[in-house]
């Protein structure tokens, strides 16, 4: 294909990792990979982002539906 840029591979760094999650960022374009068993999700910083806001309020509300416990910083109220 003439004219056309190379394609890269991002090159990943883990930022954390547990027995079923691994969440790494590319050096070169700070895309975010989510790896979740079999499935990995290539997000941008404002979707990754909006996915850890829109899991939060999730994981704070405790099943019950309305409810949320994420305070005025986005972080759990004690």
């Amino acid at each position: 294909m003439q004219g056309n840029a190379p394609i890269t591979a991002c090159q990943l760094v883990t930022l954390a990792s547990g027995p079923l999650v691994r969440v790494d960022r590319c050096v070169d374009c700070g895309t975010i990979t989510l790896h979740l068993g079999a499935v990995s999700l290539r997000l941008d910083r404002s979707a990754a982002e909006s996915l850890w806001t829109t899991l939060g309020h999730g994981l704070g509300s405790r099943g019950e539906p309305g409810r949320d416990e994420l305070g005025e910083h986005g972080r759990f109220a004690h």
